[in-house]
């Protein structure tokens, strides 16, 4: 995508990024005029880029994640008790969405695997990881530049629930 920040992330990752419309990843990849894409397992599945793609590495980001999100002018007109009645229904959907997302992740990479089963899955170690998530703290203070006080406040909390989650 056409981000700067996401453009910024990965090259703190140490990679040359190359954005894309998303309908002519396929042919970039078949011409090798790139070397790979970052996409959730479902993409992968569902655009057929394992078709034109050797490797498939996983750093942990290729879940799908699904997110209730609004901004906060929005949220902040609502009534307490509306504001009271999603917060209520998103912290119940939680547990029960995780394990849909988590099969429905299984099933597309099973097709993968069936599909091309030559395909080689390469799963990083947590030292291989943990390099990646160093590399990536100087995009927190790009993110911050970019977004402001605002998204140094985002950031906080954004941290705060990965950290909660692992």
């Amino acid at each position: 995508m056409v981000s700067p920040i996401l453009l910024k992330a990965y090259e703190d990752l140490g990679a040359s990024p190359t954005p894309l419309p998303f309908g002519e990843v396929y042919g970039a990849l078949q011409l090798k005029q790139v070397d790979g894409q970052i996409n959730p397992v479902s993409a992968i599945e569902e655009m057929k880029f394992y078709e034109v793609t050797d490797y498939m590495i996983w750093a942990g980001e290729q879940e799908l994640v699904t997110s209730v999100m609004s901004g906060t002018d929005w949220y902040e007109t609502l009534s307490p008790e509306r504001q009271q009645l999603i917060s209520e229904t998103t912290d119940e959907l939680q547990n029960y969405i995780r394990d849909i997302v988590e099969r429905f992740n299984a099933e597309k990479l099973e097709k993968i695997k069936t599909a091309r089963p030559e395909i080689k899955m390469i799963q990083l170690s947590e030292e291989e990881r943990a390099a990646f998530r160093e590399r990536s703290q100087a995009t927190h203070s790009a993110y911050v530049e970019i977004a402001g006080e605002r998204g140094q406040s985002l950031l906080d909390d954004l941290l705060l629930e990965v950290n909660a989650m692992q």
